[in-house]
């Protein structure tokens, strides 16, 4: 008989060893394997036990034809054990009823066993196929209490879980409500402290002022003080019959006598016309001698402001010989004389080209390192960028400098000799005024050079068609300081040029202006993502900066649009503070 067709096989060798009977195979266990992995297999499952009620057949008994069907165990062969004695048979553990299978190897070994073994063989696979068949119910009743141990306990991390769950949801919630308010009364708190630092300098000037005017009355009370001693000598010595020499002068030409009554008067006046604009100084000079000796004194004479008026070189050059201690000069919309009746237009723009610049010479001389605020603002072809030039020369200690101009924008040689010559200004505004006769004279290179002379810039206004996205990005990369930034009649700021700039700077950027220059939503969204330090954006827009024809209904209504997008901004967070849109029918 071939070994594949023996119904018994060794767990451990595999198909390559066959048996004919239990106690063969059982032999086999014994002297080629270990007897301590035999008795591990037979402890595995204490189903197997109900085999020992099965007597061992007689190996006579079994004829060749007499197989049992058999299943091949997923376990090795240290899972099985048989014990050493020869009246009983542990069979391995299968995963169906063992009754079953012994029935039916019964009925096929029928017919090779013999009446009375045929009887023995039946009672005793039935006997065995009972025990097995309640080992079986048991062991099935105890695996469906332990899946229903396992559900239930499924439900109950499932509901503890829902729980947790439902915890965290209302801790975080309440977490969420909690940072609502500090974050709330930390934006209260904020807006407080800007408050009280913007109170806090405005302390500072007028502690300032004060202290300048303390300082210039103290001056001027001496120098009172000095002359009233001067006086009391002179008049001592006409008392006591002094007379003077030939080649001495009288004392009435030489030093006035000043009663204390009249210094007294002095100093009140100088009290009260430190406040007075130089207009009123000029018409209190007018009014008596003690009037104009204090209205004329350079100490009233620190802040000079011109505006809306016709003013000449010589009136500026008298000016200058009581403004040796100003340190603000302002002059904004000054017209110059009128033309002439038999004077053409071209002759009178001649004429009165730069006609004022030989009296500001003459004040920036005169005050020198004093000044340091300038503003020349709105007074076409009576000052050109020329008086920048010469401001670089006599007013070294300038701070703040505004030169705005439509006929003569500054241009990139004046931006440097004003770098050369001033290196503390932190204040710059000198963006073309629109619309302007050379619109390309302010450009990229003015840009690059106001980046390179003053990098610790804090406000900054410029413009024009000539600036792009290069001087743009330059200017930002090199002012990393820079607080303001003012940008009047730049070509559209769409999101690229935004994004380029932030890249470069404004890290510290608070305030951001754009008058006349279209931009984008995108752009402004780009602008307070990232500069942080972002406070306020005004957007100055009309028609007339977008469309050609402002008067036609479609550009009328693709305005109106633009407008409504940028108003929608207001509805972000963090927008509805910091944007402020100003355009045509809009208040």
């Amino acid at each position: 008989m071939a070994s594949l067709d023996l119904p018994y096989r060794c767990p451990r060798c595999g198909e390559n060893k066959r048996f004919r009977s239990l106690s063969s195979l059982r032999a086999h266990l014994e002297y080629n394997h270990t007897y301590e992995t035999l008795y591990v297999l037979s402890k595995s499952n204490s189903v197997c036990d109900a085999a020992a009620l099965l007597p061992l057949v007689a190996d006579g008994a079994l004829s060749a034809k007499s197989c049992f069907p058999y299943r091949e165990l997923p376990c090795s062969g240290e899972e099985l054990e048989l014990a050493p004695s020869s009246t009983a048979c542990y069979l391995p553990n299968v995963e169906f009823p063992l009754g079953e299978i012994l029935v039916k190897t019964a009925m096929s070994s029928g017919d090779a066993l013999s009446s009375t073994g045929n009887n023995a063989v039946a009672v005793a696979a039935n006997v065995a196929a009972s025990a097995v068949e309640a080992a079986y119910e048991e062991g099935l009743a105890r695996l469906k209490a332990r899946a229903f141990e396992r559900l239930e306990l499924d439900e109950r991390l499932e509901k503890l879980s829902e729980e947790v769950e439902q915890k965290i949801a209302a801790r975080v919630g309440r977490l969420q409500t909690e940072l609502e308010r500090k974050s709330l009364e930390l934006e209260k708190a904020k807006l407080e402290s800007e408050r009280l630092s913007q109170e806090k300098q405005d302390l500072e000037d007028k502690a300032t002022e004060l202290s300048r005017q303390v300082d210039v009355s103290v001056e001027m009370l001496a120098s009172l003080k000095q002359d009233l001693l001067l006086f009391s000598v002179l008049a001592g010595r006409s008392e006591g019959g002094y007379k003077p020499c030939r080649h001495e002068k009288s004392p009435s030409k030489v030093n006035e006598v000043i009663s204390p009554e009249v210094l007294k008067i002095r100093a009140a006046l100088f009290c009260i016309f430190t406040y007075l604009d130089m207009k009123t100084l000029l018409r209190a000079a007018e009014v008596c001698r003690d009037w104009k000796f204090v209205a004329r004194h350079p100490a009233v004479w620190t802040r000079v402001l011109l505006e809306n008026a016709r003013i000449s070189s010589k009136f500026l050059c008298t000016l200058s010989q009581w403004c040796t201690q100003m340190h603000s000069l302002i002059l904004q919309n000054l017209k110059p004389r009128q033309r002439g009746k038999k004077e053409t237009k071209e002759e009178y723009l001649k004429s009165t080209r730069g006609c004022l610049e030989e009296g500001l010479e003459a004040l920036l001389k005169a005050t020198g390192s004093n000044l340091l605020i300038l503003k020349v603002s709105h007074c076409p072809n009576l000052l050109t960028d020329r008086s920048l030039w010469l401001a670089s020369c006599y007013c070294r200690a300038l701070q703040a400098v505004t030169y705005r101009s439509a006929t003569d924008p500054v241009g990139q040689e004046v931006i440097w000799a004003l770098g050369a010559g001033c290196r503390d200004i932190i204040s710059l505004q000198v963006a073309p005024l629109h619309p302007c006769q050379q619109p390309a004279r302010f450009s990229n290179r003015c840009l690059q050079t106001i980046g390179r002379c003053w990098p610790h810039l804090r406000a900054l206004g410029v413009g024009g068609a000539g600036c792009g996205i290069q001087g743009l990005a330059s200017l930002a990369r090199n002012c990393m300081r820079l607080q303001v930034l003012e940008l009047d009649h730049v070509s559209e700021i769409n999101q690229e040029v935004a994004a380029e700039m932030c890249r470069e700077g404004l890290k510290g950027l608070e305030m951001l202006v754009l008058t006349s220059t279209p931009v984008t939503p995108k752009a402004l969204l780009h602008f307070n993502s990232a500069c942080r330090n972002l406070k306020s954006i005004v957007v100055q827009i009309g028609i007339e900066d977008y469309f050609e024809d402002p008067n036609s209904p479609e550009a009328r209504k693709l305005f109106d649009e633009m407008v409504n997008k940028l108003q929608a901004l207001k509805k972000r967070p963090g927008f509805s503070k910091i944007l402020h849109v100003k355009a045509d029918g809009l208040c």
